[in-house]
């Protein structure tokens, strides 16, 4: 495992191997405010771990949505929630059969968001660093 933390573009440390860490300080600056020990590292870690898992729920869900970006994603889902209040509103028993399929599409959509998001919920509270793996996701 190979990390690299920089300061405005000043190398502050690396890690080439957990139990070796080579610290390079910016020129002027002092050292005791970039110093990290071992559970500082491992929060590092943790947080940057959710983080990604975070981005995959992200990327899998604009995949599902087939969304060109984060904001077409959040036009899609935007528009999908008002197709379904609309439905709702309209009723069942009201709805002719193309509405009817398009109801049961919109609540296949959003059963398979909610097992994304269960996923990485689930995931964010102990964080594999292999988190992209599929086994991982619905």
């Amino acid at each position: 495992m190979k990390i690299r933390v920089t300061y405005k573009n000043h190398p502050v440390f690396k890690i080439d191997n957990p139990d070796e860490i080579v610290w390079r300080v910016p020129p002027g600056e002092d050292a005791s405010k970039y110093l990290m020990n071992e559970t500082d590292v491992k929060d590092w870690h943790r947080r940057h771990r959710i983080e990604g898992v975070r981005r995959e729920a992200q990327r899998r869900i604009m995949a599902l949505l087939e969304a060109r970006d984060r904001r077409h994603l959040d036009v899609l889902l935007s528009n999908n929630a008002r197709e379904s209040i609309r439905l709702l509103r309209k009723g069942y028993d009201n709805c002719s059969t193309e509405e009817k399929l398009r109801a049961a599409e919109l609540e296949k959509i959003d059963i398979a968001l909610e097992a994304i998001r269960t996923s990485s919920n689930k995931m964010e509270q102990n964080p594999s660093r292999h988190y992209c793996d599929d086994k991982y996701w619905p």
